[in-house]
């Protein structure tokens, strides 16, 4: 599906890996504001400096990181490389890389782990119907518009219409009774609504 604004966790995590771990006090302004509040802003910036300057060097740098970490249908950049369109994500593979992050499986896993425990973004998703006494870490998406259809590759319906992409997504991490979990929602034509319902509904059926 396309991703959003949740594919910032990919960025920040090339950038660490990148960095191994070790990001000067201006990149680790950016990221937190890329996380924490989901600027776009600092999504372009980061994109470029993983790339020392060149976007698509970034993009091509994303790619392989999520490659290597055995994500393979994740295209984590913002933008397009050449004829691929990056920003696509699937719910299986988010999952996987909540837990990749969580076991601090690539070089400064540990501090976007803290960040997206900052995250402000989530209070009218998940966070609604979740207890009020978890510690909920995260990154939302929400998008309206047009895109291309990560299905078929094309931007346009059957109809000849542009495609339009109307998504609301959320990865969630939180520890309850001692264990850690990760909820990896993504929905299309839904609302915030739905995805409170979702996270609400499977916290209370599994882990009540």
């Amino acid at each position: 599906m396309f991703g959003a604004s949740v594919s910032k966790i990919f960025v920040s995590a090339t950038l660490l890996k990148e960095r191994d771990g070790n990001l000067n006090d201006r990149e680790l302004r950016k990221l937190a504001e890329m996380i924490s509040v989901s600027s776009n802003v600092a999504w372009l910036d980061l994109q470029r400096s993983i790339g020392d300057g060149d976007a698509d060097k970034g993009r091509h740098k994303i790619t392989d990181f999520t490659r290597n970490m055995g994500h393979e249908r994740t295209r984590g950049f913002q933008g397009c490389l050449g004829k691929i369109h990056g920003n696509e994500l699937t719910a299986s593979e988010l999952g996987n890389f909540l837990h990749d992050t969580c076991c601090k499986r690539y070089e400064g896993a540990e501090i976007l782990w803290i960040v997206m425990h900052t995250c402000r973004t989530g209070g009218r998703k998940a966070n609604k119907y979740l207890p009020s006494d978890l510690y909920l870490g995260g990154k939302t998406g929400t998008y309206s518009g047009t895109t291309v259809y990560p299905e078929t590759g094309l931007s346009k319906d059957p109809d000849g219409s542009p495609f339009r992409g109307n998504v609301r997504h959320q990865v969630v991490a939180f520890k309850h009774n001692g264990t850690q979990y990760g909820m990896a929602l993504l929905t299309n034509k839904a609302s915030s609504e739905h995805v409170a319902l979702l996270a609400g509904g499977l916290f209370r059926k599994h882990l009540l």
